[in-house]
């Protein structure tokens, strides 16, 4: 990397939606290259901050293995927004650089219609058996990629859920607890073939968060969060409403076509909506 490196670095860092724009108004090759020149981490932060269209027309020019790592940083609904715009054949070339689980879990999602359950939840979840005890349980939280974890799933055999339990309550009782003895058994589990909007209003999430999304044998392959469920169901009602084609897309195509000047792109506006990050810890 040149001199000119860290203050780059600095103002990705800062300033990501102003850095996003900036890269999404250069051309694709030299955007794609300098990406390239930078750590994984600071490509994926730009990338968040970008509409799905520009950040998969430069990751597909970016190289495999920077691709890839740009890919592992990201937060999983976006780098899943953003493979779904590529072609089948690069987007096979990045999923080969990642982890065999995370290349798994993109092809469940990617496997899914945009508007369903299953394109839009998170695969990483805490989810344990009944012979399991709160201090299991309590250990798996930790070892999470994210530290908060809003419920415990619990499975059976089949892995078809049996109950659920929220941190809060693990507190309340002996660590030697097991997780089946205490476990709330009158939970609702999505299908993950559902359309957001026929879930975002259910009154399952007054007393839960986040709930299991099973797929067509009732095996738990997943989680869904209200926050997502509703944001979904609102986007998806609008881009039906008006357009077949992504509202996000739209605009982020804009940035590509238009001749607005780099003192606009600059300017402080709010970002596209964007997922939140991937929640508890891999199946």
């Amino acid at each position: 990397m040149g001199d000119a490196a860290p203050l780059t670095i600095a103002f990705i860092e800062k300033r990501p939606l102003s850095a996003a724009r900036t890269l999404a108004a250069m051309e694709p090759d030299d955007a794609a290259a300098f990406l390239e020149t930078i750590p994984a981490r600071f490509a994926a932060n730009a990338f968040s901050h970008m509409g799905a269209w520009p950040a998969s027309a430069l990751l597909a020019k970016m190289g495999a293995a920077s691709g890839g790592a740009a890919l592992r940083e990201l937060d999983y609904p976006n780098a899943t927004a953003i493979l779904r715009l590529m072609s089948e054949d690069r987007r096979a070339q990045l999923l080969t650089e990642l982890p065999e689980k995370l290349q798994r879990d993109f092809e469940t999602s990617l496997s899914f219609p945009e508007d369903t359950v299953g394109a839009q939840m998170t695969t990483a979840i805490v989810a344990m058996a009944r012979d399991h005890t709160i201090a299991d349980a309590i250990t798996q939280i930790r070892q999470s990629r994210k530290p908060k974890t809003d419920v415990v799933f619990v499975i059976d055999k089949a892995r078809k859920l049996a109950g659920a339990a929220s941190p809060a309550a693990l507190l309340c009782y002996p660590s030697k607890t097991k997780l089946g003895d205490i476990m709330d058994a009158n939970v609702v589990s999505l299908s993950a073939r559902a359309r957001l909007s026929a879930v975002s209003a259910l009154e399952a999430w007054d007393d839960y968060t986040q709930l299991a999304v099973v797929s067509r044998q009732k095996q738990v392959i997943g989680a869904l969060s209200r926050k997502t469920a509703q944001r979904g169901a609102d986007h998806y009602a609008l881009t039906d409403a008006e357009n077949p084609t992504s509202i996000a897309a739209s605009i982020a195509s804009a940035f590509f076509m238009s001749g607005i000047g780099l003192a606009q792109l600059l300017g402080d506006v709010d970002p596209l909506p964007h997922s939140s990050k991937r929640e508890g810890e891999q199946l």
